[in-house]
């Protein structure tokens, strides 16, 4: 796997759930976006864990 073409393409997903993590109050629709966002990222990190387990890289 290309781990830098795997994190260009999910960036943006990642970068979206760190700033509804940071806020205070959401919405309806930001906290379904969150959890959606939530589980997305833990499959992320779930597939680079099985491709590539270096604990220095998953961190």
């Amino acid at each position: 796997m290309d781990l830098d073409a795997f994190t260009d393409v999910h960036r943006a997903e990642w970068d979206r759930l760190e700033t509804l993590t940071r806020r205070r109050t959401l919405d309806g629709a930001e906290a379904d976006e969150l959890v959606r966002l939530y589980q997305a990222v833990a499959t992320h990190l779930s597939t680079v864990r099985s491709v590539a387990p270096d604990p220095v890289l998953v961190s």
